[in-house]
């Protein structure tokens, strides 16, 4: 045995200088060892870790059709390569008087399939979207020659084996898929031991005079994706001729999706927290891409940043999966702070918004004041204001419309001038109601007294209840009392017609009928004076 580096560190027997440079050796591999695993855990590279599976896993691949066609014995020159629907089966066309078998030809695409692979199962699956009258039996046979789907009729069909490789029942109801083993064939494909081309599918009981023994498939032409022919693989990893990759979906729920595909041609969807395998041919590099953003909604979103790896070898890729939410910072109405602006963030992000003016407009009968910052609705303290994302979130400035009402008034004392929110409801008034007069006349009961309001609102009633909608004035307007003058001349026209009756009861008591007749002159003239008291005042006052 050659002495390399490591069959010397495996001698049972040394010398005291060999005993040296081992220590030495040793040292120096422990030292290159520790530097290895730094430099690992510090690189940020992603990067495959060998897998340690107690069970060789299961690795489901689905290949699609290259070709496919349908020859009619009835219309023995036709070829079907491009329509929708594939038809096998005894047939009859009525208007013609013709009947006879037709037979189907579909090839598939194994080259995603690892040469060597270890197949456990395969499995043709075709839909069936026009049923037989009664059950018919298919069977399944090994094409043996090449073929062309636009030019293969029924005198052109190509060669097949007459053994029967797999059969089917054909239901007698439409809209279901139907299958056939296959596994004998595509294992000797895969394997190399003979050449693909294709399968052929024909009714067990080909015969002319019958009808309705036929069934439709949809062909690789049919539009939707879903409903196409599909041959379902099972593999195993068979090294040294295949490896495996394992990609593990970490952090995102399980019901969620992640699209992840190697090559761009295999793609399967992977729920939160489950692992996708992948096989590939030794020897060969692939690269796997997995989604790097996943919607949860209008404003959740999962986003790996680590998303892609080549792979080369066997071993394991873990995508880690973090949540983002949609912020959206603005001032309510619009464009009233410096920057506005909607973006993703990450879970513990600390966000800050820009400051707010506290009055953003102003006129002199409106302004547009700051209410404050508020996160969901929820009013925050400060401006500007800080935050962390714990989910999505509606950070607005909030302005308020603030319209001044002036109310005013010549006599008595208002209230409701002010600021006040637009659509608030105010109360207006003006007290107390009448004013006496200055000096003698408020006295005798002249004053002011109040009618109406006038300018941006007409009312009558001292007190109101307005809603403030825009800029509003209003006045008080009086009106000169005279109810309590005339109340007043009205009582002392009574007090002097109560002592004018007095006095002259008195004056029939008395003896002397010449001083009777001086009193009654008297008394006369002083009727008159009181009765004329009150057109006088009047006229004075007028």
């Amino acid at each position: 045995m050659p002495d390399t580096w490591w069959t010397s560190y495996l001698r049972p027997a040394y010398t005291p200088c060999e005993r040296k440079n081992l220590g030495l050796r040793l040292a120096h591999v422990v030292s290159v060892g520790l530097a290895c695993l730094l430099l690992a855990s510090i690189c940020t590279i992603p990067r495959l870790v060998v897998a340690e599976v107690s069970s060789v896993p299961v690795v489901e691949m689905n290949a699609g059709a290259l070709a496919d066609d349908y020859a009619d014995s009835m219309y023995p020159d036709s070829a079907y390569g491009r329509v929708q629907v594939l038809y096998v089966g005894n047939s009859y066309d009525r208007a013609q008087n013709l009947s006879g078998p037709a037979r189907v030809y579909i090839l598939f695409d194994l080259s995603a399939i690892p040469r060597h692979a270890q197949v456990v199962s395969a499995e043709m699956m075709l839909y069936q979207m026009n049923a037989p009258v009664s059950r018919q039996t298919y069977e399944v046979h090994l094409v043996q020659t090449d073929w062309n789907e636009t030019t293969t009729n029924w005198r052109t069909r190509p060669a097949s084996d007459p053994a029967v490789l797999s059969t089917a029942r054909a239901p007698t109801n439409k809209d279901v898929w139907m299958s056939w083993n296959v596994t004998s064939a595509v294992r000797s494909w895969t394997n190399g031991e003979a050449a693909n081309y294709g399968f052929e599918i024909r009714v067990r009981n080909e015969r002319t005079g019958a009808a309705n023994e036929a069934s439709g498939f949809y062909s690789r032409e049919y539009p939707k994706e879903e409903l196409k022919p599909k041959l379902r693989v099972l593999c195993k990893s068979h090294p040294p001729f295949t490896y495996l990759i394992a990609v593990h979906v970490s952090g995102l729920p399980a019901e969620l999706l992640s699209l992840v595909a190697a090559d761009e041609t295999q793609t399967t969807a992977a729920p939160g927290g489950s692992v996708v395998y992948f096989l590939f041919e030794s020897g060969t590099t692939h690269l796997i891409r997995v989604e790097e953003y996943v919607s949860a909604g209008e404003s959740v979103r999962y986003h790996a940043e680590v998303n892609s790896i080549e792979a080369a070898q066997e071993g394991e890729f873990t995508v880690t999966y973090e949540p983002q939410f949609l912020v959206a910072v603005k001032s309510e109405p619009a464009g009233l702070i410096k920057r506005e602006w909607s973006e993703w963030y990450e879970l513990g992000a600390h966000i800050e918004t820009p400051p707010a003016r506290e009055v953003a407009e102003e006129s002199a009968g409106m302004r547009l004041v700051l209410d404050g910052w508020y996160v969901n609705d929820t009013r925050q303290p400060g401006n500007p204001i800080g935050f962390t994302a714990n989910g999505p979130a509606t950070v607005s400035a909030r302005y308020t419309t603030l319209y001044n009402v002036t109310v005013s008034s010549p006599f008595g004392k208002t209230a409701g001038t002010g600021w006040h929110a637009a659509g608030s409801t105010v109360e207006i008034s003006v007290t107390p109601t009448y004013v006496p007069s200055d000096g003698v006349l408020g006295y005798v009961g002249l004053g002011m007294a109040f009618d109406h309001w006038s300018g941006s609102l007409e009312n009558t009633s001292p007190t109101t209840i307005i809603t403030v909608e825009s800029p509003i004035q209003v006045t008080a307007v009086w009106r000169e009392d005279r109810s309590g003058l005339v109340l007043r001349i009205a009582a002392a026209a009574a007090i002097a017609a109560v002592v004018l009756v007095i006095l002259r009861r008195g004056v029939k008591d008395s003896r002397s009928r010449k001083s009777d007749g001086k009193v009654s002159m008297l008394l006369n003239s002083f009727h008159q004076t009181i009765l004329s008291l009150p057109c006088r005042l009047l006229d004075r006052v007028g």
